[in-house]
């Protein structure tokens, strides 16, 4: 696979986990004898407050909101005017996409005069989310910047010597690897309309550059449209089952020159089997064209056609820690057969989230570790580098990002990462190590 198709790949899939909230329900060993035991003594004392409190911390932590729900209502039937409960509610009819009874809970808590300042802050956040998830149009954006250090910008061989005719040969200088500061800017844009309760149509915006501080050869511009309509599917076995049908179209700078365009189109399927799932599967197809330059004379060699096979699907592990994993397949038929490949990959991620004390308010702060890989078979030998060998690449990757809340919507984010690929083509086996840093805003 193309390093610089992958460096742009990278920067739309992190800013997408950024949003998503796919989580698989888990549970632990102890934990149902645990709910079970608390369930047994308050129907012996229904009215204990610290009991239901601490079934239903417990019932939420393992993704069991109806049960939640269920030991707080009780208790408001003992004691309406338990205000904190009334907010708990509606933060959990809110994960159930139940608005109207969340905004109710919601406004009652806020009409009370012992609710807590930061609760009271945190109802109102949560009322003017529900006014926009239930607009006809809906509109957000994700906006990154900052600075990123790389060890080999240039994505140069690890070795002194590389392949070409067959021979080896001392790698030239300019093609060496190189480590390198940049600038860079990230723009995700999203956009929905609801035609009626169950479809609607969905259009995304991602955007990317990075320009070099010295290797200006290897200044990165990356552009992703895609849009189509999305409809429910009267599925009672699969719930929340939506089907979307969309259009893409690529486009790819390399030295601030045009290296690549593609158009193309996809099919997916989006499943929410219970509150904390939702698993997607797609398949796309591009037809990418790839541009000659002076530091790229043979880029159009990998002109043709890929497709891709993907199943998103993430996690509840217990409380605020989910997991998340994407893998797929890609197949892509260049117009050289030495471009043409099979390339099974895989993304696992952990977000953990936690609260910091920030300036007299509770910030949400998450750390992300992740690690993925991928194993790339090409068609044929290129006779251009040795004509003896068919490239075969194993690429993996592991890092951490820490996204740090410092103020409503807007924070840090830090992002360590290191990158390896090892081939038997030894002009393609590079190592990387990255750290980037700077404001993050959405809305």
């Amino acid at each position: 696979m193309n390093v610089w198709c992958a460096v742009a790949r990278a920067a739309f899939v992190g800013a997408t986990l950024v949003w998503s909230g796919l989580a698989f329900g888990q549970a632990f060993p102890g934990s149902d004898r645990e709910l079970d035991s608390l369930h047994e003594r308050i129907l012996r004392d229904p009215s204990n407050v610290a009991l239901s409190v601490q079934y239903a911390r417990l019932a939420k932590a393992r993704g069991d909101y109806e049960a939640a729900i269920g030991a707080y209502e009780r208790l408001l039937l003992y004691d309406p005017s338990l205000s904190q409960l009334k907010y708990e509610l509606g933060a959990l009819y809110f994960e159930l996409e139940s608005y109207a009874v969340a905004r109710n809970y919601f406004e009652t808590a806020l009409g009370a005069a012992n609710l807590p300042g930061d609760l009271r802050d945190s109802a109102k956040t949560y009322i003017t989310e529900i006014d926009r998830r239930l607009a006809v149009d809906r509109f957000t954006a994700y906006l990154h910047a900052g600075i990123r250090y790389q060890s080999n910008a240039s994505a140069g061989p690890s070795s002194d010597l590389i392949r070409f005719g067959g021979q080896s040969l001392s790698v030239d200088r300019a093609f060496a690897k190189q480590p390198d500061w940049n600038s860079y800017g990230l723009a995700v844009f999203n956009y929905a309309h609801d035609f009626n309760a169950n479809d609607s149509f969905e259009a995304s915006l991602g955007t990317y550059y990075a320009r070099q501080f010295h290797l200006e050869r290897v200044n990165l511009g990356a552009a992703e449209l895609q849009a189509g309509p999305r409809f429910a599917l009267p599925l009672e076995q699969l719930l929340g089952a939506s089907i979307k049908f969309y259009g893409i179209a690529n486009a790819l700078t390399l030295g601030d020159r045009t290296y690549l365009t593609t158009l193309g189109g996809g099919v997916s399927m989006r499943t929410k089997p219970t509150p904390t799932t939702i698993i997607e599967q797609a398949f796309e197809y591009r037809h990418r064209k790839f541009y000659d330059s002076g530091d790229y004379p043979t880029a159009s060699q990998q002109s043709g056609d890929l497709a891709t096979y993907s199943l998103s699907a993430g996690g509840l592990v217990y409380g605020t820690v989910r997991w998340a994993i994407r893998t797929g397949f890609d197949w892509s038929q260049a117009d050289f057969a030495f471009w043409s490949y099979r390339r099974p990959f895989i993304d696992l991620g952990m977000p953990m989230a936690f609260v910091v004390p920030w300036f007299g308010s509770n910030r949400t702060w998450i750390l992300t570790p992740y690690i993925g890989g991928s194993y790339a078979q090409y068609d044929a030998a290129d006779p251009s580098i040795d004509p003896n060998t068919t490239r075969r690449d194993r690429e993996w990757h592991v890092g951490a990002t820490l996204d740090a809340e410092l103020a409503t919507n807007a924070g840090l984010r830090l992002n360590v990462n290191f990158a390896r690929n090892d081939s038997n083509v030894a002009n393609y086996a590079y190592r990387n190590f990255s750290v980037s840093l700077g404001p993050a805003v959405r809305f």
